[in-house]
């Protein structure tokens, strides 16, 4: 299937042999369509819904927006021009036909060499599967798995942080309110509250 870059680079001429037939298919189409579906055409071509109304006022309609109804409502693109009967489902093959019919050998050529570069790198930036270590009799040493338990921050010890700063530059009523918030907040259940009031009264108590 062509990438949106293929699809936006497709000229907007028109290729309807049947312009009656590309009208009204083209509206029972996009009218039983989803509007998912509608979006993904609009994108996979880069245009507007206007484009597509136009092809049902028209009964015109471009290779561009052939190839995009096709791919992603997955429907034979030339069901849309007029030049086959059967609405069918669209295929990598129906899709190389209609482009070549219209000139785009050289672009459908380029496009398939940078696919197959693409999985070509791919490939090569697969990291290789690591062995286990194995011990001298050549048996592999299988290891229990560690089990890492979640630990909430309020389970941890308390460590405070030390300011870098002269004691005599703290006024007593900052001290005494610093105790307040740690009392409330020890109230209030809060573990590393407790674990800090705790220190605060053994170096006052010591």
């Amino acid at each position: 299937m062509l990438s949106t870059e293929v699809i936006k680079r497709l000229k907007q001429v028109n290729i309807s042999v049947d312009s009656g037939k590309t009208r009204e298919r083209t509206k029972e189409i996009w009218k039983a369509a989803k509007a998912a579906e509608k979006r993904a055409v609009r994108e996979l071509a880069d245009i507007s819904v206007n484009t597509v109304y136009r092809v049902i006022s028209t009964g015109s309609i471009s290779i561009k927006i052939a190839a995009a109804i096709g791919q992603t409502l997955n429907l034979n693109p030339f069901y849309l021009t007029g030049e086959a009967d059967e609405r069918g489902e669209c295929s990598d093959d129906l899709i190389k036909k209609i482009l070549i019919k219209h000139g785009y050998e050289k672009g459908l050529a380029g496009q398939e060499k940078t696919v197959k570069k693409a999985k070509r790198t791919a490939k090569k930036q697969v990291a290789p599967e690591v062995a286990p270590a194995s011990d001298e009799t050549g048996a592999f040493e299988e290891k229990p798995p560690v089990e890492v338990l979640p630990v909430a921050s309020e389970d941890l010890p308390f460590q405070p942080e030390i300011p870098d700063i002269d004691l005599p530059e703290v006024p007593d009523e900052d001290i005494m309110a610093i105790i307040k918030v740690l009392k409330i907040k020890a109230g209030l259940d809060v573990q590393s509250a407790k674990d800090a009031l705790r220190q605060v009264y053994g170096i006052l108590l010591s």
